[in-house]
């Protein structure tokens, strides 16, 4: 399952590479390629790359960031949102007990998740008073 609105940047991917070609790409052409077509020789290479040309090689830790880091923002902004961690740990091939034990911290800090532990399960009836 992709994110809201990956077709958006697949479509601006085969227009760049559209672009690229001066052609539209076959259906067999790949999209992730160098220039010439030929296989990418090293992600690594370009991903750290692009997070310099960004200016967000290094993260707020001083450290660098690496293609993994993509792995772990993923997690956390799910998690952030609300995501139930058993879709999150099935979508990213994993255990909920490793989506717990690497954020279930971030869990327990986010304010949205209070939210859900406090959530009345019965309905609210307003009245003139107030209610306890």
């Amino acid at each position: 399952m992709c994110n809201v609105g990956v077709d958006r940047f697949l479509a601006e991917l085969k227009s760049f590479r559209t672009t690229e070609l001066g052609r539209i790409p076959s259906d067999d052409e790949h999209l992730f390629c160098s220039r010439d077509g030929l296989p990418i020789g090293s992600f690594k290479v370009g991903f750290n790359r692009v997070l310099k040309e960004a200016g967000v090689l290094f993260g707020s830790d001083g450290k660098r960031r690496v293609p993994y880091s993509l792995r772990h923002t993923y997690a956390t902004t799910r998690i952030s949102e609300g995501v139930n961690i058993f879709q999150l740990a099935a979508n990213m091939g994993t255990s909920v007990e490793m989506i717990d034990d690497f954020y279930g911290k971030k869990r327990m800090r986010d304010p949205k998740m209070a939210t859900e532990v406090t959530k009345r399960s019965l309905p609210v009836h307003k009245t003139g008073s107030a209610e306890l």
